[in-house]
C-alpha cells in the first residue's frame, strides 16, 4: 500500500511507535489502514522514511488495536476472525504462529512494561490479565479477571512501574463532557 500522490499517511490511524525518546533511524511505526477488500489491516513503516509502508497482517478479517511487546518481538492485536473481537499475539516484525489470548471477546491489549504480562478488556468491562513468557516461543497462561471497571472504559494504560492504571471512562451521566484529572495520586 503506497499513498497516492498528494495523499499522506496521516490519514491512517497511528497505533504504536516502537522505541523510546522520539523517532530515530531504524524505528518502526505500527498503524492500521482500512482497505475495501480486507477491512482493517496492520501495517508497519520505517520511521526513517527510507522504505515504503509494508503490510504486517492483511486478511479477510479486521485487525486493529496493535500493541508491541516491550522487547519488540511480539505484537498483540484484536481480530474478529473468530466471529467476535479477540486478542491475539504473533511474532514481530514477521508474523508467525498465532496465539489466541482471549476467549470471550476482548479489546485494548496492553503490555506491562517488563513484557511478562498482557492485559485487556473483556466485553463486561472486566480487566483481564495473562502471564506471558517470551523467548523463541511465546507462552501465554490462561487469562484471569483482575476487577471490573464500574463504567464503560474507552482506554487504559499502566504506569511504568506497573502498579497503577490510567483509565478513560465515561462520566456516567447523559452529558459526559467533563474530563476530571486527579493530581498527586
Amino acid at each position: 500500500m503506497k499513498p497516492a500522490p498528494g495523499q499522506s499517511l496521516l490519514h491512517y490511524r497511528l497505533i504504536e511507535q516502537i522505541g523510546q525518546g522520539g523517532m530515530g533511524v531504524g524505528q518502526t511505526i505500527i498503524f492500521e489502514a482500512q482497505e475495501a477488500s480486507t477491512g482493517f489491516d496492520l501495517w508497519q513503516l520505517d520511521a526513517s522514511g527510507h522504505k515504503a509502508p509494508e503490510s504486517y497482517l492483511a486478511s479477510s478479517f479486521n485487525e486493529s488495536q496493535a500493541r508491541l511487546s516491550p522487547d519488540g518481538h511480539w505484537l498483540a492485536y484484536v481480530s474478529d476472525e473468530s466471529g467476535r473481537s479477540e486478542v491475539y499475539v504473533q511474532s514481530f516484525p514477521v508474523p508467525g504462529s498465532k496465539i489466541q489470548v482471549s476467549n470471550g471477546g476482548a479489546s485494548q491489549p496492553v503490555w506491562r512494561r517488563d513484557g511478562n504480562r498482557l492485559l485487556f478488556l473483556a466485553p463486561d468491562n472486566a480487566l483481564m490479565s495473562c502471564d506471558v513468557s517470551g523467548g523463541a516461543a511465546l507462552r501465554v497462561e490462561p487469562p484471569v479477571k483482575l476487577f471490573r471497571f464500574p463504567r464503560p472504559t474507552s482506554a487504559f494504560d499502566l504506569t511504568p512501574d506497573g502498579k497503577r492504571f490510567l483509565v478513560a471512562m465515561s462520566k456516567g451521566d447523559s452529558e459526559g463532557r467533563t474530563i476530571g484529572v486527579i493530581l498527586d495520586w
